[in-house]
């Protein structure tokens, strides 16, 4: 097993910590700070380990949160490089430490001292230029456009979520009131209370396309998407009787960027949302230069879902399965796809929920759980050796279908998915 994948393993297994060495650093190359747009880590309420009882360590109080760096580089001798979400530290672990020694970043990872001294190099993930540049609205180009990952490029209409009952794992409306609140142009609790959310999206869509589109072409030529760009509209849902409207709303969006930046996305444009009540929506998604539709159900077994995602259990599960299966005739093989949240269920679970849907054309995926601001769920993420194994049979699972992880090891940054498929676990 290479010692990059290990790593990013362990951290998204203990959480991590940074030393005030570390912050001041990060502070100087002036790397990615959270983007406030989605998820923040959970407070750091664990005490320091033994063996940095003499570092000064950082912790996460609330007012800290926006500050804390948001991704790490992590590379191995051969130059092969991944991205690992800088999650909050696990209680009841020893999480993962970033130092500062000798002008080069450290990681220690003391539960599994090899690990870490094995990397070949630790480094910040930088932050894009385009994260201070402004519409001509004066509106922030990262209210629209943010990098997840480092060549993501996650494309934000709204920041909150409306479904009936929020997902146990989830705390996007806690982030958006503390990091968001009256910044947007729509918001989707407000939408909730319309009547006709078509109407209302109608009354404002040439302004938000308008500035959509602007904040994309202010963003597109940033180093992180030098290589590739993998284009992603993402938000919280809209009520559950609004998304027919929702389909519309991204179709929109999706026809007003792919038009105006033809053939510059690794995937075409990749639609993460809830199932259309009228599933006929899908070829208007499809027409529109939407390539892949991103239909996920969180956790497989009907008791795991209805126990962490009860507003998507009210749409209902069935839906969402009906709609996976109609995705692959719309988008294709491989093409609609469904993620995990991996830590809600039991491995095996999971894992025979994986080969079901694969079978049926579905790419399955799965990010590891972990701690955010806002969220409900009591949980630990599953241990690094039940991480590993799962990401092995998850791309057995891919290569027995002839289908492919999502995006690439520098995008997902909570996901082991590409690293196992290219044989860095094995």
């Amino acid at each position: 097993m290479n010692a990059e994948s290990l790593a990013k393993a362990y951290v998204l297994t203990h959480g991590v910590r940074f030393t005030q060495d570390a912050l001041g650093f990060a502070a100087q190359v002036n790397a990615k700070r959270q983007n406030g747009v989605y998820n923040l880590p959970a407070a750091d309420k664990t005490i320091p380990s033994v063996q940095h009882e003499n570092l000064e360590l950082s912790v996460l109080p609330s007012e800290d949160r926006l500050g804390r760096p948001q991704e790490l580089f992590l590379k191995a001798g051969d130059g092969y490089t991944v991205c690992v979400s800088a999650v909050a530290p696990v209680l009841g672990r020893e999480p993962a430490t970033v130092n500062l020694s000798g002008g080069r970043l450290t990681l220690a990872t003391p539960s599994r001292p090899g690990i870490g001294q094995m990397l070949d190099e630790l480094a910040f993930v930088p932050q894009p230029r385009y994260y201070d540049r402004h519409t001509a609205s004066g509106r922030s180009v990262k209210r629209w456009v943010s990098a997840c990952g480092y060549d993501e490029m996650n494309i934000w209409p709204w920041h909150d979520c409306a479904i009936s009952r929020t997902c146990t794992f989830c705390g996007i409306n806690a982030v958006q009131k503390q990091a968001g609140q009256d910044v947007d142009l729509i918001h989707a609790l407000e939408m909730r209370r319309e009547p006709d959310a078509d109407r209302l999206w109608l009354s404002v869509r040439e302004q938000v396309v308008a500035e959509i589109v602007e904040a994309v072409s202010l963003a597109i030529d940033d180093d992180c998407y030098r290589d590739e760009i993998h284009l992603i509209l993402i938000s919280g849902n809209l009520a559950d009787h609004q998304l027919d409207a929702q389909a519309r709303i991204y179709a929109d969006i999706a026809a007003a960027i792919t038009q105006r930046h033809p053939g510059r996305f690794a995937e075409g444009a990749v639609a993460v949302t809830a199932p259309p009540s009228d599933l006929g929506l899908l070829q208007l998604m499809r027409n529109s230069g939407i390539e892949v539709g991103v239909f996920n159900l969180e956790a497989f077994t009907p008791a795991a879902f209805a126990l962490h995602c009860p507003g998507k259990d009210r749409i209902g599960r069935a839906h969402y399965l009906k709609t996976l299966e109609a995705g692959v005739g719309v988008f294709g093989w491989g093409k609609s796809w469904c993620n995990f949240v991996l830590g809600l269920e039991p491995i095996a679970d999971l894992l025979s929920g994986c080969e079901e849907l694969a079978a049926c054309g579905v790419t399955p995926g799965a990010n590891v759980f972990h701690r955010d601001h806002g969220a409900s769920a009591k949980l630990d993420p599953p241990d690094i050796d039940t991480v590993v194994n799962f990401y092995r049979d998850l791309a057995a699972i891919c290569r027995r279908h002839k289908q492919l992880p999502y995006y690439c090891q520098l995008a997902l940054r909570t996901s082991l998915a590409n690293e196992a498929f290219d044989g860095r676990l094995d």
